[in-house]
């Protein structure tokens, strides 16, 4: 996707009204604070900060939106990076940074935090760009089913790894198809996916297997674990 539209922070057009703007304002007071004191990672940290728009955006999204309002305090520096890019280039550096990161992970651990800090990341950009004005409907459900194919893509590739160290989801001999709204590009915050998952039993990948049957559905259980069970930092999709 192109930046040509220029960064998130000027393209806000619109902001939730907070019930309480006297009890949400000094909380983005202090987020917008926190964001202009990371100005040596981010350039223009200091017009970005006091922004007006983005003022009364963070207002409503501390008044209405504990979800949301806990991912921008535990990270101010991640909030500010979002703001001053293109969310079109983020929404592709995101998924980028969770399929190489999640390739790269040690164990399962390592998988299901890399896939749960994409998800935190991917759900801010997301309502920033809705709550903001900045995404019609289509872009919103396309962007997030996009990220639920990127994560169930990554969570496959890491188990396919992790059980033979060499098929990709390519040549697995798996096929993962999507149901629903997953299927028709239309996710919105609340779905969960409905995936159906076929395996050809002649595949080369499933060849030196002894019980076939039993591998894809052990690799099925895991894909649902990587992406559903709840941690520390969440989960990723409800499956």
């Amino acid at each position: 996707m192109s930046g040509a539209n220029g960064p998130l922070w000027r393209r806000i057009r619109a902001a939730p009204g907070p019930a309480k703007a006297g009890l949400a304002k000094p909380l983005a007071d202090d987020l917008l604070a926190d964001m202009a004191a990371c100005a040596a990672e981010t350039a223009g940290a200091p017009a970005i900060a006091a922004s007006g728009e983005l003022r009364s955006l963070l207002t409503g999204i501390a008044d209405q939106s504990p979800f949301l309002w806990r991912l921008m305090q535990a990270d101010p520096a991640r909030l500010l990076a979002l703001c001053a890019a293109a969310p079109e280039d983020s929404a592709d550096s995101i998924i980028a940074a969770m399929t190489q990161t999640v390739a790269a992970a040690d164990d399962e651990a390592d998988a299901m935090r890399a896939l749960r800090r994409a998800r935190q990341s991917a759900a801010l950009l997301v309502a920033l760009c809705d709550l903001g004005g900045l995404w019609p409907l289509e872009s919103v459900t396309q962007t997030l089913t996009r990220f639920a194919d990127a994560a169930v893509s990554s969570a496959l590739a890491f188990l396919l790894r992790q059980a033979d160290g060499g098929a990709t989801p390519d040549a697995s001999g798996l096929c993962v198809l999507a149901l629903g709204k997953h299927g028709a590009g239309e996710l919105n915050y609340s779905s969960d996916i409905d995936i159906v998952v076929f395996f050809d039993p002649e595949a080369p990948a499933l060849a030196r297997v002894s019980n076939v049957q039993r591998h894809c559905v052990r690799l099925v259980k895991g894909l649902v674990r990587l992406l559903q069970e709840p941690t520390q930092d969440g989960y990723v999709l409800r499956v």
